[in-house]
């Protein structure tokens, strides 16, 4: 009963910690829990409870009083316990209102604890290390007596016995004179449960005379020859626990590091897997180190070759990389990595664990979840974010499957947290580890800038930050800047530290800043009062700013420049990343495809002849993508806020200094590869693969024309104002009739690309959104189309050349409007107004009907009736057209042949083309006109004959017609 007390003295002394039946990580603070193995399985064990707000309190001291309460809920039970109490004051300094009064009691009246002679009890007072330490020998069979427990030096005799079983072991810091926390007393209590128990031997009693001596010979190891044996140990022998706690017992087992383990169980459920001490770690300090280095060298884990095997296991979080004989040569850790050694009984290396942690932000901390989630377990959802917001995934408090746990969740991760995660090699969903880093925020005082392993691409090799005096390294896993980045020494940083003190990540504004990003279309020198000076032609991303901006002398080379050869070039021509200094720029870095700045991202899209025009189509008004051509990202999103740059007269070869012409626009800038020249395209893009920034370059840009550009006008603009011809035009985009709108040119009724200038005039030019074969999807317009025939709104026809048929198109939601003149209707077999899909299709059904029409997604959503099938049993006196009058195109070069009647059919008409010399006109061709049957107009295209500025004159017939020819492009 003595050496029971005894047992039950030691153990509960330690404790008065957790809830039954509960593991650590149920505690709200569980993160200031440094002896997690230790709490959880002495909690597990339901040997504690803790404080009712649900936090553990681990570095609180354990009191006299609270050690009474463990005392009695081991002899007891909890609930036994809990009813004890006090019918009078058991000491003078514990009432019978006192929270521990009925503990005190009953262990003081079965003689387990005593008071002191004051007649106090001091139930708050706290036990030293010391006290505890002998109470745990004591448990485990040491005499007191015999080994000195008593007595002047008895704190000497008790650490030196129990260091010496490491009773201490997890706790470095031990000092027997400080009084005992919550979970050191877990702490030492789990190594005891761990301890092998003795007893002494020879015990005899020798009496001379009146004395009687007693002795007592050395002790031993217990042996164990029940079925507890290898509960805790498979050595024969008995461990605290294999007599005590049969319940209880340690499997061998790997974490998911890889490390060798042991799993705990207690009645058969599981508490935990906790790695076992490795026998040797290094936080690497090279990562240009290879494996084999890192083992072997003696300024690493300084294993000697013969001692590790050859097939000793090697992992990297959590990832079974293979043989230690197949991965000796290759460079698998990181500066900041930490690699551990496991030995076998023969002390010979047999597992070999690397460990490596990166940064992640907490960016939202869910707790209403839904009940599938509950019903998992989970209570809190945490999305992770990388340095640059970027989403990690979402994990959680808890849950079923443990792949989905934030494993080292605790209480303290709220949102803006910033931890250390390893992220499975294995399978990059699973977080096998995480903590809370600590930061340090200043102004840099030095730094080298970051420079990646040449063996490992994915690992920084070198780049140190000074902050406050404090020099540090950057890990292997640094985020946050980029390969030959450097910090700005004018900006302020928070960088984080790992467990180590490596920097995991630097966070700053200036890391790579947009402001810092330029177009740079070329570079030359000057040279003046012999001083040569270098200079590079820039417009800013940000906002669209030319500038001629003086160049480092050492970069020169990065746009084809040398000393002896300084005119302009540009073969560096692209975006580059500058830095300024006393109002000179030198290179940060060229950004190429794919490169980065900040959180941003570069996609490069070049001109190269005969393989690619930085587009793959135009951009549009309505485009909600650009496409990209000669990048690893084809494809890109446009938004309301993008910002468009168009920078003219680059050429693909030397031109002057300030040939450039800068356009911006925000939203959207149309461009048409096809039309533009040398174009070359550099988006700035963000996670969201969305555009930030775009900047087009060529030596001619010619804008993408959509639906919104189209116009179609009803009739001739004929009528002269000061501002330009009077006629109503209909808008393609909203079907917008506007009467009376004022266009600069006097040209024939059809479809005209525009734009509004400040004067509120239609600027028109020849449209480029002609339809061609056989009308699918697509949009565009076809004119002089002749219906033949109609069924349930859908027509069938092509245009008078047959170059555009139409086979079952629909019409049924068209606007439709008839521009016929009064005499055309009253001489047609439909004379009524067709201006709906109905009427449409009754005067197809009464023979053909000629039109103008726009097709959009592959249905005509517009027709300008032209003509329709004459009703030859009208005698007018002039039974079908005459020749009335021909024009020519001053900006579209079209030859126009006009009849006062509709034609009977088919007809060509010989028009003669003349230009002005200076001995009058002179012919140079004549063209055939084609007036198709039913139609009263026929038109060709001689565009291709002409040549703008000079007077041209046509002649039909008796018919002449003269212009001075602009051209399309005024």
């Amino acid at each position: 009963m003595k050496k029971f007390l005894s047992l039950v003295l030691a153990l509960t002394m330690a404790l008065s910690l957790v809830t039954v039946s509960a593991g650590a990580t149920d505690f709200d603070d569980d993160g200031d829990i440094t002896y997690q193995e230790a709490v959880t399985v002495i909690a597990g064990m339901g040997i504690v409870d803790g404080y009712s707000d649900g936090t553990f309190g681990p570095d609180e001291a354990l009191t006299r009083g609270a050690a009474a309460k463990i005392i009695c809920n081991l002899i007891l039970g909890p609930t036994t316990a809990d009813a004890l109490s006090a019918s009078s004051a058991p000491f003078v300094d514990v009432p019978t209102t006192n929270t521990f009064a009925g503990y005190i009691t009953y262990c003081s009246q079965q003689g387990i604890i005593s008071g002191y002679a004051d007649g106090t009890f001091r139930p708050t007072d706290t036990l030293s290390g010391n006290a505890f330490m002998k109470m745990l020998l004591g448990a485990l069979g040491y005499d007191s007596d015999k080994e000195g427990y008593t007595g002047a030096n008895w704190t000497v005799n008790v650490i030196k016995q129990a260091v010496g079983i490491e009773l201490n072991d997890g706790n470095d810091d031990f000092v027997g004179s400080q009084a005992v926390t919550r979970q050191e007393a877990c702490l030492y209590a789990f190594n005891t449960l761990k301890a092998t128990m003795v007893e002494y031997s020879d015990n005899s009693t020798v009496t001379v005379g009146d004395i009687t001596i007693s002795s007592q010979g050395d002790y031993s190891d217990v042996t164990n020859g029940t079925s507890s044996d290898g509960n805790i140990e498979d050595d024969g022998l008995m461990q605290f626990a294999e007599r005590y706690f049969r319940d209880l017992e340690a499997e061998d087992d790997t974490d998911d590091f890889g490390r060798p383990a042991t799993t705990w169980t207690y009645d058969g459920d599981e508490l935990g897997t906790y790695a076992n001490d490795a026998d040797a770690t290094y936080v690497v300090g090279d990562t240009e180190d290879t494996l084999g280095t890192l083992v072997t060298d003696d300024a690493c884990l300084d294993y000697s070759a013969s001692d590790v095997l050859s097939d000793a296991d090697v992992y990297y979080n959590g990832e079974d990389l293979g043989t230690y004989s197949s991965n000796r040569g290759n460079h698998l850790a990181g500066k900041g990595d930490i690699i551990e050694a496991y030995e076998n009984d023969d002390n010979e290396v047999d597992t070999i664990v690397i460990r490596s942690y990166t940064y992640a932000k907490i960016d939202t901390v869910d707790e209403d979840l839904s009940s599938t989630h509950e019903n998992n377990g989970a209570s809190v959802a945490l999305e992770l974010v990388d340095i640059d917001d970027g989403s990690l995934g979402t994990w959680y408090d808890d849950y079923d499957d443990s792949d989905e746990v934030l494993t080292g969740y605790n209480s303290d991760y709220t949102e803006g947290t910033v931890l250390a995660v390893a992220i499975s090699a294995a399978d990059s969903d699973v977080i096998l580890d995480s903590y809370i880093m600590e930061s340090v925020t200043g102004t840099p005082s030095a730094a080298r800038a970051v420079d990646y392993s040449t063996n490992n691409d994915d690992q920084v090799a070198e780049g140190t930050i000074t902050i406050d005096g404090t020099r540090y390294e950057y890990a292997g896993q640094m985020t946050g800047l980029e390969d030959d980045e450097n910090v700005d020494f004018d900006e302020e940083y928070t960088i984080y530290l790992t467990a180590e003190g490596y920097v995991l990540a630097v966070d700053g504004d200036a890391s790579a800043s947009l402001d810092d990003v330029y177009y740079v279309a070329g570079a030359y020198g000057e040279r003046s009062a012999g001083r040569l000076t270098y200079y590079i032609e820039t417009v800013a991303v940000q906002d669209g700013t030319y500038a001629v901006l003086e160049l480092d002398s050492t970069d020169i080379s990065t746009f084809g420049l040398t000393s002896s050869s300084y005119d302009y070039n540009n073969s560096g021509e692209g975006l580059c990343l500058l830095d300024e200094d006393d109002d000179e720029y030198s290179v940060v870095k060229a950004l190429t495809d794919d490169a980065t700045v900040g959180s941003y991202t570069v996609a490069v899209a070049t001109y190269s002849d005969g393989d690619g025009d930085g587009l793959t189509q135009p951009v549009e008004r309505d485009s909600t993508t650009i496409r990209l051509d000669n990048s690893d990202k084809d494809r890109l999103y446009l938004a309301d806020d993008t910002f468009f740059i168009g920078v003219e007269g680059v050429t693909g070869g030397s031109e002057d200094l300030d040939n450039l012409d800068i356009t911006t626009a925000t939203g959207v800038m149309t461009m048409d590869p096809d039309k533009s020249s040398y174009l070359s395209v550099y988006v700035i893009y963000d996670d969201d693969q969305d555009a930030k920034f775009v900047v087009y370059a060529a030596a001619v840009l010619s804008g993408a024309v959509n639906i919104g550009d189209v116009v179609y006008l009803t009739d001739e603009s004929n009528t002269a104002t000061s501002d330009g011809y009077l006629v109503d035009l209909y808008l393609m985009d909203g079907m917008e009739l506007v009467e009376d709108a004022t266009v600069d040119q006097e040209t024939s009724q059809g479809f005209y690309d525009h734009e509004i200038n400040e004067d509120g005039v239609y600027e028109l030019t020849s449209s480029s959104y002609e339809l061609a074969g056989e009308v699918g999807d697509e949009d565009g317009y076809a004119e002089n189309v002749i219906f033949t025939s109609v069924r349930s709104n859908r027509v069938t026809g092509a245009t008078s050349d047959d170059s555009i048929e139409f086979v079952a198109v629909s019409f049924a939601d068209a606007v439709v409007i008839d521009t016929r003149s009064t005499s055309d209707k009253n001489n047609s077999l439909y004379s009524g107004d067709i201006e709906s899909a109905s009427a449409l299709s009754s005067a197809i059904n009464r023979g053909t009907v000629t039109a103008d029409v726009f097709v959009e997604d592959g249905e005509i959503v517009f027709v300008a009736v032209k003509s329709s099938a004459r009703d030859t049993s009208i005698d007018d006196g002039d039974e079908y057209g005459d020749l009335d009058h021909i024009a020519l195109s001053a900006t579209t070069g079209y030859i126009g042949v006009y009849l006062d009647g509709n034609a009977e059919e088919n007809t060509d008409y010989e028009v003669t083309l003349s230009i002005l010399r200076d001995n009058g006109y002179v012919d140079i061709g004549t063209f055939t006109v084609t007036v198709s049957a039913g139609s009263n107009f026929g038109r060709t295209d001689i565009s291709d004959n002409l040549i703008a500025g000079n007077n041209y004159q046509i002649t039909c017939g008796d018919e002449t017609f003269t212009i001075v020819y602009t051209g399309a492009s005024t």
